[in-house]
């Protein structure tokens, strides 16, 4: 099977669109360490974030480097097909990927803290 990606565009000005809300979603960590976002915004509209730079536990709020905020409004996509899609779309933004860290960044959101109360994926907000 071969999949094509087509109508690729940058995300409208943060000043525009200081804020997104998530539904469908996952975090990968790129091979460099840097966490993004995998996000189906719409029909057929994926995009892929610029680094993370921290979180709220609380609100689950995730802040990108570029400055804009990510509601995680529900649990990581579990749908196979669509996270197929989000991963082949996440490599082909940010190149190798090691880890899908979606789980682990939800629990901490759910929990309102990281795992034994260590040092987490993302710094706080």
């Amino acid at each position: 099977m071969q999949i094509q990606f087509l109508n690729e565009r940058p995300a409208p000005d943060v000043q525009v669109q200081p804020e997104v809300q998530l539904d469908h979603w996952r975090i990968l960590q790129r091979g460099t360490g840097t966490l993004h976002i995998v996000a189906m915004l719409g029909p057929m509209t994926l995009r892929v974030t610029s680094a993370l730079a921290a979180i709220d536990l609380a609100s689950a709020m995730v802040k990108t480097e570029s400055g804009r905020n990510y509601h995680l409004a529900a649990p990581p996509e579990e749908d196979e097909d669509l996270r197929m899609l989000m991963e082949l779309r996440g490599k082909l933004a940010i190149g190798k990927v090691s880890a899908d860290v979606s789980d682990g960044v939800w629990h901490a959101v759910s929990v309102g803290s990281w795992p034994d109360h260590g040092v987490g994926l993302l710094p706080p907000w």
